[in-house]
């Protein structure tokens, strides 16, 4: 039986958000795919509003992270939250925000400096060639990791933040929500959704997208689970 994706197959993930089982549910999901190459990450690995996950399991999986093969990890605002000293700055009236921020802090606390450096190594954006075409991988945007392009972003303020760059696909997280866009101006616009999410929008449900070359040219398909946890 032919299998349903190539060997040029890439799945891409965004926004973690330290959900180390979803994480791993989306792995066993690739695996039984037969999907090869190795996933590409849009950045915020660990940062979470969810309490109850403990600095030790947010870093357990950045450990495993750190041990797999990777095709690359760009750099997600919150990713950069743990090296700018934003967080140290942050002063939250909220609080939620306020328990985030005492939780980030205990997290990063635990991190050593090889967790450190393979988060300061991570670049803002990678490029990759799928089809022949040329792809450019973001967590947000080329310009800012903290703005993203949504769905009805106007064309000339896409433009403005592709920062000048030239691609045929660009691909992206940030949003927490999976969509494909043709732009006006011929580029194609992929974001991937989320395998964590926040408290206020969280439903149990992981996002991630497979890219692949077919004789049509790239495709993209979303791929939805449920956490393991929500699972009967």
């Amino acid at each position: 039986m032919r299998e349903p994706y190539s060997s040029e197959a890439l799945p891409v993930l965004a926004d973690i958000h330290g959900n180390r089982m979803g994480f791993e549910a989306v792995l066993d999901r690739l695996a039984t795919l037969n999907i090869r190459r190795p996933p590409l990450l849009l950045g915020d690995l660990v940062w979470t509003h969810f309490c109850d996950r403990s600095a030790s399991e947010l870093v357990m999986l950045l450990d495993r992270i750190m041990s797999m093969p990777l095709t690359g990890a760009v750099c997600g605002n919150t990713d950069a939250f743990f090296l700018n000293g934003w967080l140290e700055r942050w002063d939250p009236a909220d609080a939620e925000d306020q328990r985030t921020r005492s939780h980030m802090l205990s997290f990063k606390s635990c991190l050593s400096a090889a967790h450190l450096a393979f988060l300061g190594a991570m670049p803002n954006t990678q490029t990759f060639v799928m089809s022949n075409r040329t792809c450019l991988a973001c967590h947000a945007s080329p310009r800012d990791n903290r703005i993203g392009l949504t769905l009805d972003m106007r064309t000339d303020d896409v433009d403005a933040h592709l920062d000048g760059r030239h691609m045929y696909c660009l691909v992206t997280g940030h949003l927490h929500t999976p969509f494909v866009r043709v732009m006006e101006s011929g580029l194609l616009h992929i974001s991937v959704g989320a395998v964590g999410r926040h408290p206020h929008e969280y439903d149990g449900i992981v996002d991630f997208a497979i890219l692949d070359h077919t004789p049509s040219g790239l495709v993209a398909v979303h791929h939805r689970l449920l956490e393991p946890q929500q699972m009967h």
